[in-house]
């Protein structure tokens, strides 16, 4: 037995011009990918260096040993 299929509102064609006045708001295209991409890793490098400025020494020197373990796999795996 089969459900009938839930009632939509908006309809389809109504939720698609929706969809599209919202997609083109001017704060969707602020920044290009690339520009997104550089400003999410700086801010990821920025808060590793925070936190490893607040951690102990022997746990900054482990953090860095995996880190180089894994960089040096992947190298490895690619070559």
């Amino acid at each position: 037995m089969r459900l009938p299929d839930p009632p939509l509102t908006p309809g389809g064609d109504e939720a698609h011009d929706l969809l599209r006045r919202e997609l083109v708001r001017p704060e969707y295209h602020e920044d290009n990918l690339v520009l997104r991409l550089v400003s999410w890793l700086s801010r990821v490098l920025e808060d590793g260096v925070t936190s490893a400025r607040e951690a102990p020494p022997l746990t900054t020197i482990a953090a860095m040993l995996v880190g180089l373990l894994l960089v040096g796999g992947v190298a490895w795996l690619v070559s």
